[in-house]
């Protein structure tokens, strides 16, 4: 049962007027009612996934000013093979009519027009006030509004954590279909990353929060575990972090569940449009992973990621090395040598880029054979990477930009 008046978590805001007590009770007291129907069902139910006893799957969606697309995804979600037994959106320091539209499209909606903590502050009332009604089996999906998952995606995440129940599912990224230069960059970068998962047996290291179905039992020890202080503070996010996401794949992992991001479960989502746009989202991803790093100090947990970051910089470290030691040459004999075991290296990597990206078609395969193009774009990410690292260690303050 809810309680008559949700009040916001404390990792939301103290005092905040978020939104009216009436409003609380209204929408607290229709969301029971929805999931006490669904309870209540026979066990001969048209939908087998709302049989006795199978766990009731709740979708949340964050949204900022997202009146343009968050009919698709709401549509998305409702064409599922594995639909939702409900919808909410939280419509988070809106000045559109993203909650209207969301109300329209006849889901429930929270409206949160002053949220000082973004979307860790939205996810976090959300949640308080979702989860005193659902039992420890069930499942909350949290997707991004300007995301569309595939149609099986429910399904598949679904048949995946019912085989691995210590498990938390974890969505692919897929892109939309934009075009230009910057965009074949990054179909490019995440058809290589899906191929990496792959390798790993469907391993991910980290959740991602274009979508993402988290078991009602872990956000249950993630809450206690941060009361306790077993965890950084906070709810079941932490509003501090720059990358909210990351610091809750630390926080599962620590307490004993695993990341997961099955083969199927592609979800579709916006690019940047921007080289600047770009820049602020990596920097943002790259900055925020490394202060979250810090939070929790060296773990079996971090370990790994500690070792990737330092791998990371080993590759700055030796490209920087390698072009200068082309320039000197060049500078001193007029001329650079090449070498036939270095020229078969080339092969070989040029080989494994193009093969990594054979899912995107004919015309990314060409380009990454090209392999001049993405060095470029390599250098760019290690130079926003190399950029995260020193405002890191200046102790630079977080700064949010649209992405």
């Amino acid at each position: 049962m809810f309680p008559t008046t949700a009040a916001p978590p404390r990792a939301v805001t103290e005092g905040s007027a978020l939104v009216t007590t009436r409003t609380n009770r209204v929408f607290t007291e229709a969301v029971t009612q929805v999931l006490r129907a669904i309870e209540a069902e026979p066990a001969y139910a048209a939908e087998p996934h709302r049989r006795r006893g199978a766990p009731l799957v709740v979708a949340v969606i964050p949204a900022w000013n997202e009146a343009a697309c968050i009919a698709d995804t709401i549509d998305g979600l409702r064409h599922q093979t594995r639909p939702p037994d409900l919808i909410v959106v939280c419509a988070n320091n809106c000045t559109d009519d993203t909650a209207a539209v969301a109300r329209a499209a006849g889901v429930d909606v929270i409206d949160m027009p002053r949220n000082p903590d973004r979307k860790a502050g939205a996810l976090n009332y959300a949640m308080e006030t979702i989860l005193p009604s659902l039992a420890d089996r069930d499942r909350i999906f949290v997707q991004d509004a300007d995301t569309v998952c595939v149609p099986r995606w429910l399904e598949l995440a679904g048949a995946a954590m019912d085989a691995d129940p210590g498990a938390v599912i974890s969505g692919r990224y897929a892109s939309k279909d934009v075009r230009g230069l910057l965009g074949l960059y990054q179909r490019n970068e995440f058809a290589r990353e899906c191929r990496m998962i792959d390798r790993r047996g469907d391993r991910t290291h980290i959740i991602v929060g274009t979508s993402t179905l988290l078991p009602v039992a872990m956000l249950r020890e993630v809450i206690e575990a941060r009361r306790t202080g077993r965890l950084p503070a906070g709810y079941v996010y932490v509003p501090e972090s720059l990358t909210e996401d990351f610091e809750l794949t630390l926080a599962a992992k620590t307490i004993g569940w695993r990341t997961a991001s099955p083969y199927g479960c592609d979800a579709v989502t916006d690019l940047m449009p921007t080289w600047k746009m770009l820049w602020r989202q990596r920097l943002r991803w790259m900055l925020g992973g490394v202060q979250d790093l810090r939070r929790y100090g060296w773990t079996p947990v971090t370990s790994p990621f500690h070792v990737r970051r330092a791998w990371i910089l080993f590759g700055l470290a030796c490209m920087l090395l390698f072009y200068a030691t082309l320039a000197a040459t060049w500078a001193i004999t007029g001329t650079v040598a090449m070498s036939l075991p270095w020229v078969l290296l080339t092969g070989v990597f040029i080989i494994d880029r193009v093969a990594g990206v054979r899912s995107q078609g004919r015309a990314a395969m060409a380009f990454a054979a090209l392999l001049v193009p993405e060095v470029l774009y390599n250098m760019f990410a290690q130079a926003v990477y190399a950029t995260a690292l020193c405002k890191a260690f200046r102790g630079a303050s977080a700064a949010w930009h649209e992405t």
